[in-house]
């Protein structure tokens, strides 16, 4: 087995990356699009100047994702398949990468393991469908560990500068992807330097600080040709470090976020629980020789700890200043937990067919909670074909609140217009109102309508108990609730005093 893997790895390489784009690819555009992915096709019908321009003044996500989804969707179109194949081409190719670097510089049974929890992965899965900018973080983080591990193992001129160009790409992907780079600067020490830090000679203590001279010499040009890349960005960056924080939505996380998002992770609380039990056993069976293969390599142990763990502590630890955990924000992090686990499941000294065995079935428990094909966020795409039959006989007025997802079903042509204002008006001529204060129930009249459809997507967050439904109840007749859309409510109510226009 082993020597057919080295043999044929390209091979496998490949394989691995068409049959993920296969899995991945089957019904990837038949759930709707959510608002997030709307406002990447949005973007991405700018010209590439105006993404980068809106990135560096107005929006706090970098723009290498808009800007390659612009010329994507020019050669492909603007569908959801067409959008989302995107991202599902670069989580293929990040599953091949992951099988090679597996091989490479940990073992060849570690790419087995790790390529079955890869694709076993539900979150994996999820936002390698997704039309952000998160299928390509996790592309670019495994590009920069394959060139950071092959730097430190072989120093050559050509990985250091693909080294910096791989974190320059992660920069401008997420900001905060860049605790990637900051564990790459604490493994540094603890991969370079060879031999014992701490020498014990006729009593003598001393400090054994021995690092290749070529291999700090080519991380240091990467790291200039880093900084370059960064410089242009250098004054927003330090804006977003000093002010963004107080623009982010999000909350300080308590711990029990910190629980649901591990569990999420590994696709449940129990398959959880089953990693890191099994993984805490294995740790205690290589503690004996007796158990552990003699290739055995604490230092890797150390890597896949501080890109996964370490990374999460991390990131949930600086979110107690900004608030900056999520789960999406932090997918990059569950690399290191494949590796670790996959790691340590290879180096156990049993026959190999055994561990796999053991490892499918585990990695069959683990498919079985991955939700197939992906689901939708909100059905508008059922949802908008419903309404627009029903304004065919005239007479009958939308009430929508998520006007950018809405207009992408409803007509495109007024989805990509630009302008907010211009863009309700162009609605509104259509019979679609878009609320924009929080008494327009009160206010508005909708005298010249018979039917009004009121349809909300996010009223369990703005309006929980339903205080606008139970107000238009008492201005028109309420006929009744539906048809029932995943995370759309639909109400329908009759006008009394209708004045036809």
């Amino acid at each position: 087995m082993k020597e057919f893997i080295f043999k044929y790895k390209l091979l496998i390489f490949a394989a691995i990356v068409i049959l993920h784009l296969a899995f991945k690819s089957y019904k990837c555009g038949d759930a709707g699009l959510w608002y997030d992915e709307c406002f990447s096709v949005q973007l991405a019908e700018k010209s590439p100047d105006e993404i980068i321009r809106i990135s560096m003044y107005d929006d706090p996500n970098p723009p290498l994702y808009g800007v390659l989804l612009h010329y994507w969707v020019n050669v492909f179109g603007d569908s959801e398949t067409e959008v989302r194949t995107l991202s599902v081409f670069a989580s293929s190719l990040a599953a091949g990468i992951l099988f090679l670097l597996c091989l490479n510089f940990f073992n060849w049974q570690t790419s087995v393991f790790a390529s079955l929890m890869f694709f076993t992965s539900n979150e994996l899965y999820y936002y390698g469908l997704e039309a952000r900018t998160y299928a390509l973080i996790i592309l670019f983080v495994l590009c920069s560990y394959y060139l950071f591990l092959s730097i430190i193992k072989r120093p050559t001129f050509i990985k250091a500068i693909l080294f910096a160009v791989a974190n320059a790409c992660i920069f401008y992907s997420h900001f905060l992807a860049c605790f990637v780079i900051i564990g790459e600067i604490i493994l540094f020490p603890i991969l370079a330097l060879n031999g014992q830090i701490i020498a014990n000679k006729n009593g003598n203590i001393s400090f054994n600080i021995d690092i290749k001279k070529k291999l700090l010499l080519y991380l240091s040009v990467s790291g200039i040709v880093f900084t370059f890349f960064l410089w242009p960005w250098k004054d927003r960056t330090i804006f977003l470090l000093l002010e963004g924080g107080k623009a982010m939505w999000l909350a300080k996380p308590t711990y029990v976020d910190f629980k649901n998002c591990i569990y999420e992770f590994f696709n449940s609380k129990v398959l959880y629980q089953a990693h890191i039990y099994t993984a805490i056993l294995f740790v205690l069976l290589l503690l004996t020789k007796r158990f552990r293969e003699e290739d055995f390599n604490w230092k890797m142990i150390l890597f896949a700890l501080i890109i996964g763990p370490g990374l999460i502590y991390f990131n949930y630890f600086a979110a107690n200043f900004t608030p900056i955990f999520l789960k999406r924000y932090i997918l990059y992090s569950f690399l290191g937990f494949i590796f670790l686990y996959s790691y340590l499941f290879s180096m156990l000294r049993f026959p190999f067919l055994i561990k796999l065995g053991l490892f499918i079935i585990l990695s069959g428990f683990s498919f079985s909670k991955l939700i197939y094909p992906r689901p939708p966020y909100y059905q508008y795409k059922e949802a908008v074909p419903f309404l627009k039959e029903a304004q065919k006989k005239g007479g009958t007025l939308i009430i929508n609140d998520l006007p950018d997802v809405f207009s992408y079903y409803y007509d495109k042509n007024i989805f990509k217009i630009q302008a907010y204002n211009i863009k309700y008006a162009e609605l509104l001529k259509h019979d679609v109102y878009i609320p924009f204060k929080s008494t327009w129930y009160q206010e508005e009249d909708f005298s010249m309508y018979h039917d009004i459809y009121y349809t909300r997507t996010f009223s369990g967050y703005y309006d929980p108990q339903e205080n606008i439904a139970k107000q238009l109840e008492q201005k028109y007749k309420w006929v009744g609730d539906g048809p029932d859309y995943f995370g759309i409510k639909i109400s329908h109510y009759i006008n009394l005093n209708y004045k036809p226009k």
